[in-house]
């Protein structure tokens, strides 16, 4: 069972789970000898539902393997020169394995999936695929890249520019980007320069912004970005197939979901809401946008968790839909105008394919949001889906909404991540533990100067020696218990005194904390989990990544 009690968000399983604190350790729930029943139990679920959807599950899932993998097959085909996993028949009968994410250049520990991926397809006679989530927004186009600064002789981080080109509003999707050729050549000089100042030196990123400068003008960011990590991972022996979502949200299984949702609006619409309610209630959350926004309507149209974008509009807008008897409205606003795109959604799903298919032809699209995403992956495609911790704890609020909507008891999923640090040293050789001792002398330091500033008197100093000996003989000569009033106002007035006598003293403290913060800035960017792969040596974080996966 998968933890998660029927209809509540109280239990689940990625309840305690957080990324690794120290280099070179990874996290996977549950645990590795406990997936392969997992696998079986999902098949097992999926294919054995009852409910009045479950008929049309086992449809839409077998219609998924037999159209994605030749879809996949075909788009590794071409930019891979190879006969990357071929035998079809065979992988449309084994199980899936699949996991997705942006196609931005993320962190190691994100890119430990594909590894993990990778590894337990082979160790269960399994297909590995990654869905490449290229219709989300790139809400980043930069890369953080540690450097030593001479000027402040310390390391900070820089935020160096990706070479994309932009003429539309920021933020836009990823496939929306297109690369800027002559910006290559300055980003990687960026980059390099950077990581040489603390002692990298064949860092990823060469050949990989190499690489960029081969591909055709006017490609996408997405499509060069994911195409040119999958190289990577094929290189070192990894099998995944990929898939961009904007090309299976081209496909009949796409389709298939996206009529199901459509004729089922009412009911996705008010269960969407209800699960996200609850969700919030028990995890204490008030604010209106976390996890995602609840579902709004309007008069009689009614939102539904998928993006809409046309050619006439590339940037992404709200869907929503209208009932009607034999035909839904659907659109990019509520009540729009005579000039904007509306389709006539047949009820029946024959008629609405051929809609659809004109519709796209014509440049809409219809893309999920993040919690859809996931829901399609984990129940129409994969036989198992593994996630990230960030991904895996919003399924605690997807759990509930495929359970209630689609009628089917939530398949069990993996969440791993992985920590990965560069191999770059601070210049005075301070580490975490030595920055931990300073900070607690330094906090305990402070606390004495405010508890007893006369231990911070100079005797030497005829003033405070005088402050020091008249608090010696205050303290010798303090009242019983009950008659302190008048002695306490005047150690008070005395304890002012000797506090104004010492800021010498709190202006050499706060300037050592000054400097201790600043440290403690350093050793985060050293110490820090999220670099990009792109600034690890090649070999040396392969060799982690395939080690930490077994």
């Amino acid at each position: 069972m998968s933890g998660l009690v029927t209809g509540s968000l109280l239990q689940h399983p990625t309840d305690g789970i957080r990324a690794p604190r120290e280099n070179n350790q990874a996290v996977v729930a549950p645990a590795r000898d406990r997936i392969e029943a997992c696998i079986a139990t999902n098949r097992k679920r999926l294919e054995h539902a009852h409910g009045p959807n479950a008929t049309w599950v086992r449809d839409v899932r077998r219609m998924a393997k037999s159209e994605l993998l030749p879809m996949a097959q075909r788009y590794v085909r071409s930019y891979l020169k190879t006969t990357h996993r071929e035998n079809t028949a065979a992988l449309t009968d084994a199980p899936w394995i699949v996991g997705g994410h942006q196609p931005e250049l993320f962190h190691s520990g994100v890119w430990f999936k594909n590894f993990f991926i990778d590894s337990l397809a082979k160790s269960t006679g399994s297909l590995g695929l990654h869905a490449i989530v290229d219709h989300d927004l790139a809400r980043a186009i930069t890369l953080r890249v540690p450097a030593f600064d001479e000027y402040q002789q310390r390391v900070l981080v820089r935020s160096i520019p990706l070479p994309v080109a932009n003429p539309h509003p920021f933020p836009i999707a990823w496939n929306a980007l297109h690369l800027d050729q002559s910006a290559i050549s300055g980003t990687r000089q960026g980059i390099e320069d950077a990581l040489r100042s603390v002692g990298i030196q064949h860092a990823i990123a060469h050949e990989f912004f190499n690489g960029l400068e081969g591909l055709p003008a006017g490609i996408d960011v997405a499509t060069a970005f994911s195409q040119l990590r999958h190289t990577i991972e094929a290189r070192h022996g990894l099998s995944n197939l990929e898939l961009p979502i904007s090309q299976l949200s081209a496909s009949r299984t796409w389709h298939a979901f996206l009529h199901h949702c459509i004729v089922h609006s009412e009911s996705l619409h008010s269960i969407y809401n209800r699960c996200l309610h609850r969700y919030r209630e028990a995890e204490r959350i008030s604010n209106p946008a976390q996890p995602v926004p609840a579902l709004m309507d309007r008069d009689d149209w009614i939102e539904l968790p998928f993006w809409w974008q046309s050619a006439d509009h590339p940037t992404r807008q709200r869907l929503w839909v209208r009932p009607g008897p034999e035909h839904w409205l659907v659109a990019s606003q509520p009540s729009p105008s005579s000039d904007e795109t509306v389709l006539s959604w047949p009820t029946n799903e024959d008629r609405s394919a051929d809609v659809w298919s004109s519709a796209q032809q014509a440049g809409v699209r219809i893309w999920p949001r993040a919690l859809m995403t996931t829901l399609f992956l984990r129940t129409l495609v994969a036989d198992l889906f593994v996630h990230g911790i960030g991904g895996g704890v919003y399924d605690r609020l997807t759990d509930a909404i495929l359970e209630q909507f689609l009628g089917v008891e939530p398949p069990e999923f993996v969440t791993c991540t992985a920590t990965l640090l560069l191999d770059i040293q601070h210049p005075g050789g301070t580490d975490c533990d030595d920055w931990e001792l300073q900070h607690q002398r330094l906090s305990r330091e402070g606390q004495l100067l405010r508890s007893r500033p006369e231990g911070h008197l100079d005797p030497e100093n005829p003033e405070q020696k005088r402050l020091l000996e008249q608090h010696a003989k205050m303290l010798r000569t303090m009242p019983p218990r009950g008659h302190k009033r008048a002695w306490h106002q005047q150690m008070v007035q005395l304890k002012s005194q000797i506090t104004q006598s010492i800021t010498s003293a709190q202006r050499d403290l706060e300037q050592r904390r000054a400097s201790h913060d600043g440290l403690a800035q350093e050793l985060r960017a050293l110490h820090s989990r999220e670099y990009s792969f792109l600034l690890f040596e090649e070999q040396d974080v392969i060799a982690r990544l395939k080690q930490l996966a077994v």
